[in-house]
């Protein structure tokens, strides 16, 4: 009978990513990799929804569709800001362990948790990746990534929809 045998692991420029991420058949591919991809970079790390799209090849719809099957399993947690210009926008961490991800949403007020039951558009925005994050606000941007601090790409800020402002 044939087998696969799991090779050398690297030592230098990898992310560690958990078993219980890896072994989770409830997410699909497309979430997987996002989560990987946010995790691969530092903790803190900011970018907007463009760029994980040109990033990833992921259109408006399915990068829709990602989130929303990380923010179901735990893997994400959106926080509602106010912009300065007094807009509400929204704030994606993403996590790559789903205790994080909890622990993180228990420390907010429940007033900025939100859940995708609402038809709320989720193209806004950006991404900070993977780790636990402080405090403090990115103003539309994703949280997570690895276990260093730092790593911006300056383009976590969007304009404000003017259509259905909650």
């Amino acid at each position: 009978m044939s087998f696969v045998v799991v090779g050398k692991s690297p030592k230098a420029h990898y992310t560690q990513i958990s078993n219980a991420l890896i072994r989770n058949s409830e997410i699909d591919d497309s979430t997987f990799r996002l989560i990987c991809w946010m995790s691969s970079h530092d903790e803190g790390y900011q970018i907007n929804f463009k760029n994980i799209q040109l990033a990833l090849g992921y259109g408006r719809d399915k990068l829709r569709k990602i989130l929303k099957n990380a923010e179901a399993h735990n893997y994400l947690v959106r926080r509602k800001i106010r912009t300065d210009g007094g807009l509400f926008d929204f704030e994606y961490h993403i996590f790559k362990d789903t205790s994080h991800a909890i622990a993180f949403a228990n420390s907010l007020p429940q007033s900025e948790l939100t859940n995708y039951n609402s038809e709320t558009d989720v193209t806004r925005g950006g991404f900070t990746g993977g780790g636990q994050t402080g405090g403090g606000s990115t103003r539309g941007g994703f949280t997570g990534g690895g276990s260093a601090g730092g790593g911006s790409t300056g383009g976590g800020e969007s304009a404000p929809l003017l259509e259905e402002q909650y």
